[in-house]
């Protein structure tokens, strides 16, 4: 293979992997953040108080205020 060929090789390569870079959409990762919230009831049942600031509050008004888009229950 002559120099020249491999010079044109490279550049193809390369042009190929920039514009495969930029073809991509940058767009921002959606991340899940959850809970288990399968026990609750019986927590709230035996007296548990769930606190914000302070202040009682539903815990499930207190995760979705923090972040929070996914819960469990069994």
């Amino acid at each position: 293979m002559s120099w020249a060929n491999m010079k044109l090789k490279l550049f193809g390569v390369s042009l190929l992997t920039l514009l495969a870079c930029t073809a991509l959409p940058c767009t921002a990762k959606e991340f899940f953040i959850g809970a288990d919230i399968s026990a609750l009831t019986l927590f709230e049942e035996s007296g548990a108080k769930y606190l914000e600031n302070g202040e009682p509050k539903d815990l499930i008004v207190i995760l979705k205020d923090n972040g929070f888009n996914t819960v469990r229950l069994r």
